[in-house]
């Protein structure tokens, strides 16, 4: 019969359709769930490196005040060892042990 469909054919077309659709969401909610856990990490993996930069920025500052009162004692040691330290000139007339020169 010419006029006669084949319902057949269309219904297992529809199922295979739909099988693929279902098989698509199921992936797409996998890939979601993936997404999520993926962003789950990151953003912990961000605190966490914050907290190191946060702690780098600690180490590097009490580095600076060290280095900084390193210099400051090194500048004091310097003062006293050119004060204490330092020899005079000798006046004219004497030698280097403060006696009077030979003529």
């Amino acid at each position: 019969m010419p006029g006669r469909r084949d319902w057949s054919s269309a219904l297992d077309l529809i199922h295979e359709a739909t099988a693929a659709i279902r098989i698509s969401e199921e992936r797409s909610s996998e890939l979601e769930a993936e997404l999520q856990r993926t962003v789950v990490q990151a953003l912990e993996r961000a605190k966490f490196l914050e907290a190191q930069i946060a702690v780098a920025e600690n180490r590097a500052m009490l580095a600076e005040q060290r280095a900084s009162d390193a210099e400051e004692w090194l500048a004091r040691l310097h003062d006293a060892v050119v004060t204490g330290f330092g020899r005079k000139a000798p006046s004219a007339g004497r030698d280097d042990d403060g006696a009077q020169a030979a003529p």
